[in-house]
């Protein structure tokens, strides 16, 4: 699945709060957090340290 599919499809689901586990490591999709298909999201795990990212609430 793409990013602007799984984008899409959490927009369809109406989640509520994304967590994003993996931060910029290898693997890592931050393409999907970047489209903000969530009100809240949250960086968790992944990294140690901010993302710095405006997307990343």
């Amino acid at each position: 699945m793409t990013d602007d599919a799984a984008a899409k499809r959490i927009k369809a689901d109406r989640i509520d709060i994304l967590v994003e586990l993996k931060g910029y490591t290898k693997g890592a999709r931050t393409g999907i957090s970047a489209q903000r298909p969530a009100p809240v999201q949250v960086s968790f795990i992944g990294f140690p340290g901010t993302m710095g990212a405006s997307f990343i609430d």
